[in-house]
């Protein structure tokens, strides 16, 4: 069997009833109960179709129904509802899926919810009067068989309320019921993410209207309702279309929007998810992507201009320098600097540590994920050494199953020795203990480090667990960007926004970052700075109309920017419009006379433009100005050689420092030579730059053939240039 097709059939049902082709969605229905002989779904797919009939037939007859909306939003809730039941038994006793495996295993084990409370509230009360004994006259076997027992029991419950069908109430029921009355604080974290887990498979409203009730519950610890909101955060973005239908859940977002503490909690997880979706970039930096190469601005000369170095003349795409001025007068600075903090030090930073130590170690059971760092778990009462615990225990920012990763690892008999690695974590732990104890603790504090160090386990969940791949592609979603009932009651808070599109510029997601500067022009809240940021964006994507567009709109709220004007000139630049790009870099000289880049800038377009007299004017004060570099030198060079003084050209060329030669300019001295009818000198030129190149004939034959023109402009005979092709490359190939 092949294990995608259900899931592919139940996604496609799914994205048809989204878009709202909804009878396209009831005959695929028809056909899944169909062929896979499931009639015990027909009269509920008959149920729907006719009560859809008559919807259609009411509106388009034009029968005015005040409850249509209702009635629609019920209708379609009803075929969500029945595609889950039809794809879960239709794969239930076939898929090789971890979720169904466990499902059966459950169902076979015939455990009730209410037998395993029993279990547990009896297994636990013996465990806490074992643990009580001072521990040199413990039995140790017997507190070790009552902690496996107590475990076994918790991973029971887990794998049942994570596996719970949808339409098995009365267990849910008696879930909730333990949750509340009989549960102690880690099995309830548990079951939070087990609830987690199962409304991200498949929506269930009773199980997030659950973890809305857990969140207001004043009784609820930090970490409880921080679990429980971010269950209601995730559900809402598999769900989308779903949380937008329910009016219950409707009414309990707005009462979330109500509460100062809740958009403080939401805020906050969106940044932390934000983060951890980067934690990838923050162990390794991009070093592949490049700037969008500039084909649209003549590369050929370009390049004579600037030597072999495509960066050194080229005007490069910097951030304004006035920006981080700018933003450090405003009210969010504080809260960039507390990005950065995050992002160095409550980021991922055990990312790495987990991926080498967290091999194993028993987390191929889904509930091992969710296990709260607990004494009294048989895996730490094992372990012969006591410090080892408390040293890993006492790190505030290291999330739970990292820690059972490292204590599993360092504790295991093969390892020779771990005094290497508990100095270092017992240095490390001390230095987090002073600089709790150095600061002021607050309920926000802790509220805000519980979310971290969840969402720090759901990224190794859906990272690193053996079937990672069959739950649902948490963090590929961008949180603030999609769509998504909890994001939106923090979508008109400008400064939340400012800051979220900071974090994501700042780590080049542009896509992201325009996304959110799109919202504060929606809000009316965007300034100069913000068109900046979106010009800078768009022409970091090469997107250079856009761009262009944004910087005029900058340079309309605040004129004369020297910055601005630059990259509108770079702009037109880029789209071939070499008089307004002229335009602009002139009036970036009149605002800031006799900057180099700019004067050269416009030699070069003066070049380009065959006005290679009045360029030279230019190129020489930025000579002059300069006190004679290379990157000044070159432009002078090569002018004066395509306007035919070679002797000039000749003078400049000798200029350059032999340390500061490069491939390009052995080439354009080899064009000089030839132009001259110094054949012997010209070849040695060209075996320099051909060396330069590190002997690669092909791009030597590609730039020296690239000049056919210009040479032949100057009486070269072109006919020759694939002799001397050849022979420079078989000669230093002999070399």
């Amino acid at each position: 069997m092949n294990q995608n097709k259900p899931r592919i059939s139940h996604l496609t049902i799914e994205q048809s009833i989204k878009a709202r082709r909804i009878n396209e969605a009831l005959d695929a229905l028809a056909q899944l109960i169909a062929e896979n002989s499931l009639e015990m779904f027909s009269s509920q797919l008959d149920n729907c179709r006719t009560a859809y009939s008559y919807l259609t037939r009411y509106l388009c007859q034009g029968v005015n129904d005040p409850q249509q909306k209702r009635v629609y939003a019920g209708i379609v809730n009803d075929i969500y509802r029945l595609n889950d039941m039809v794809n879960d038994a239709r794969v239930e006793d076939k898929s090789g899926s971890q979720y169904f495996n466990t499902r059966r295993l459950m169902k076979y084990q015939n455990l009730s919810i209410r037998q395993l409370t029993d279990t547990y509230v009896e297994v636990s009360s013996q465990l806490t009067q074992l643990l009580s004994v001072p521990e040199p006259e413990r039995n140790g076997n017997a507190c070790m068989q009552t902690a496996q027992h107590l475990w076994r029991t918790s991973d029971n419950i887990f794998n049942c309320v994570w596996t719970l069908p949808t339409n098995d109430i009365e267990t849910f029921n008696d879930t909730v019921r333990l949750y509340h009355d009989f549960a102690d604080e880690p099995l309830r974290r548990m079951i939070l993410g087990a609830v987690t887990l199962s409304v991200l498979r498949c929506f269930d409203k009773r199980r997030i209207e659950f973890l809305f009730d857990v969140y207001a519950d004043p009784s609820s610890s930090d970490g409880a309702a921080i679990q429980a909101l971010v269950g209601i955060f995730v559900a809402a973005f598999r769900h989308t279309d779903r949380f937008n239908l329910s009016t219950s859940i409707g009414n309990r977002m707005k009462q979330l929007a109500d509460s100062p503490n809740a958009i403080n909690d939401i805020k906050r997880i969106i940044i932390q998810f934000m983060k951890s979706a980067d934690a990838e970039r923050l162990n390794q930096r991009f070093n592949d992507e490049l700037l969008p190469e500039l084909k649209k601005i003549s590369p050929k000369i370009f390049r004579k201009l600037k030597g072999s170095n495509i960066n050194e003349m080229m005007d490069s795409l910097e951030q304004n320098p006035e920006w981080e001025k700018i933003f450090e007068s405003t009210n969010i600075t504080d809260k960039l600097i507390e990005f950065n903090k995050i992002q160095q030090d409550g980021g991922d930073v055990y990312l790495s540590l987990f991926s080498k130590f967290g091999k194993g170690a028993g987390f191929e059971h889904m509930s091992k994920w969710f296990t709260p760092f607990d004494r009294r778990n048989p895996e730490l009462l094992s372990v012969g050494n006591k410090k080892l615990i408390d040293v890993i225990d006492a790190i505030p920012n290291m999330c739970d199953c990292d820690k059972y990763a490292i204590i599993g690892t360092l504790s295991h008999p093969a390892m020779p020795s771990t005094d290497s690695f508990l100095s270092q974590f017992e240095a490390y732990s001390a230095e987090c203990h002073e600089l709790k104890a150095s600061e002021t603790e607050s309920q926000r504090k802790t509220r805000d480090l519980h979310i971290m160090l969840y969402i720090q386990t759901l990224y190794r969940v859906f990272t690193f667990a053996r079937y990672h791949q069959e739950l649902f592609e948490l963090f590929a979603q961008k949180p603030f960007i999609n769509e998504n009932a909890v994001v939106d009651i923090v979508r008109t808070d400008a400064d939340f926004i400012t800051s979220t599109a900071e974090f994501y510029f700042s780590g080049d997601y542009y896509d992201c970052a325009l996304s959110l500067y799109a919202q504060l022009i929606n809000l009316k809240k965007a300034s100069s700075m913000t068109y900046q940021k979106i010009g800078f964006c768009h022409q970091n994507m090469g997107r250079y109309a856009e761009a262009l567009d944004a910087y005029k709109k900058a340079d309309i709220l605040s004129p004369d920017n020297i910055w601005v004007i630059n990259h509108i000139a770079q702009c037109f630049k880029f789209t071939d419009n070499r008089d307004g790009a002229l335009q602009y870099y002139r009036k970036a000289d009149e605002l800031k006379p006799d900057n180099i880049r700019t004067i050269l800038n416009i030699g070069h377009l003066l070049l380009l433009a065959d006005k290679t007299d009045e360029a030279l004017k230019y190129y020489y004060k930025a000579d002059y100005l300069s006190g004679g570099t290379a990157r000044t030198i070159r432009p002078i060079a090569w002018a004066e050689f395509a306007a035919g003084n070679f002797e000039q050209s000749a003078t400049y060329y000798s200029k350059i420092k032999p340390e500061e030669t490069t491939a390009q300019d052995w080439l354009n001295m080899g064009h000089l030579n030839l132009a001259t009818g110094n054949m012997a000198k010209a070849a040695d030129c060209y075996q320099k730059c051909f060396s330069a190149l590190g002997c690669d004939c092909a791009r030597f034959s590609n730039d020296l053939l690239d000049d056919s023109d210009t040479l032949a402009k100057h009486g070269v005979d072109t006919s020759v240039l694939p002799i001397i092709i050849d022979y420079v490359c078989a000669t230093s190939n002999n070399n």
